[in-house]
């Protein structure tokens, strides 16, 4: 796994913000908006791209994720609960996961094409600067109906995820370990098997965060208080390195029309307030053209 590639750099555009935490960003097309979370407000962001035109809609936290759902409306995780938000704004819980550990809440997330919702936990410690409580979480694979399977457990902070070869390969990031496994999905029954390292990072170039997998197969990783956005071939190799404009981006996707846009959130979480001063546009929400075609958002049946 080579890490040897020049670091780049990309344009872009910025969507001024001041999110705590901006996470999981995703293309709603029959909209034409970009929707996230900051997941430490409890705000769910939506934005005309077009027009600059915003909207906020505020929900209890922490806010862990946004997905879209096949009959229309989105999905969220909120603490770990999954919620659904109906067309007309209507919300309801689908399913509460039973989680033991105080402070454990749903994290990033993404759906399979079977329309199942694969959710992974994070442990939080009630200080910021004290000790996660390591291999209390899990990847949970959760049913349109609500019902749920732990299928990655002895996780700490379940992380960015995505999947290759037709939705056959999964990839999942336990940002706590720095490390990215590659599984074997059986795409009927949704088990996995085969646990393969897939990329380490070395924490000094930041922690991996969030990711998105564009039309080639190419996988993009955020790495979080490294300020870079890497592109990584299928098997592991870093293919780019993109330098962005802020410390804490958090998470890639694409959208757009032609999906050729690459969206990317960021954070203020962790800086000080001379850093804040520094990078005035931390928090915001960031757009930027690569030259490569992105993937559809696969949307929740339930």
């Amino acid at each position: 796994m080579t890490t040897n590639a020049e670091l780049l750099t990309l344009q872009y555009d910025v969507f001024d913000g001041a999110d705590v935490l901006g996470e999981s960003p995703i293309w709603l097309p029959e909209r034409g908006l970009i929707a996230w979370v900051d997941i430490r407000l409890g705000l769910l962001h939506t934005l005309d791209p077009v027009t600059g035109e915003r909207s906020v809609e505020e929900h209890p936290v922490p806010l862990g994720f946004v997905l879209p759902r096949r009959g229309g409306g989105l999905v969220v995780g909120v603490g770990m609960s999954v919620v659904l938000i109906d067309p007309d704004g209507t919300r309801r819980t689908l399913v509460e996961v039973d989680d033991p550990t105080p402070g454990n809440r749903f994290n990033d997330a993404r759906c399979d094409a079977q329309g199942r919702l694969w959710a992974g936990s994070i442990s939080v410690p009630a200080v910021i600067g004290e000790p996660r409580v390591e291999g209390s979480c899990a990847l949970y694979r959760i049913e349109p109906d609500g019902s749920n399977e732990v299928v990655v457990e002895g996780l700490t902070v379940s992380n960015g995820l995505g999947w290759l070869d037709e939705g056959r390969t999964l990839l999942h990031t336990d940002t706590h370990t720095q490390k990215i496994t590659r599984y074997t999905l059986d795409v009927e029954s949704g088990r996995l098997s085969d646990p393969q390292l897939w990329a380490e990072i070395d924490r000094k170039d930041g922690i991996p965060d969030g990711m998105t997998i564009d039309s080639e197969d190419g996988v993009w990783v955020a790495l979080f208080g490294g300020g870079e956005l890497r592109r990584y071939s299928s098997s592991g190799d870093v293919l780019a390195r993109y330098e962005f404009p802020v410390s804490g981006v958090t998470c890639p996707t694409f959208g757009g029309p032609d999906l050729r846009d690459l969206y990317a959130t960021s954070a203020t979480l962790f800086l000080s307030p001379e850093e804040i001063e520094r990078q005035k546009v931390a928090g915001s929400l960031f757009r930027a053209r690569p030259g490569v075609v992105g993937r559809p958002e696969l949307a929740f049946a339930g």
